[in-house]
């Protein structure tokens, strides 16, 4: 039951603030980076796992301690950013 609820905590809802539109993430420049340097940076591309196939944070988005979180737990790597 311990197992149960520390995986509720690892896969509950990210919540980043959005600090571009999605069209403004999308469209600007980007590049890829680890999920280690990600942390504040904003998202490029929404980056998926499959699965669930659900992004976990969407273009725009400021990249959060949750977001990478998740990402290491799907096994994501590398997530493209907005460059400076």
């Amino acid at each position: 039951e311990q197992a149960h609820a520390q995986t509720d905590i690892v896969l509950s809802p990210v919540h980043c603030e959005q600090k571009f539109t999605i069209r403004q993430a999308i469209f600007g420049i980007q590049e890829p980076v680890s999920i280690e340097a990600s942390l504040g940076k904003i998202c490029g591309t929404p980056t998926v796992s499959c699965p669930p196939a659900i992004p976990i944070v969407v273009a725009g988005e400021e990249i959060n301690e949750d977001a990478i979180r998740l990402f290491k737990y799907y096994d994501v790597d590398t997530v493209y950013v907005i460059s400076n």
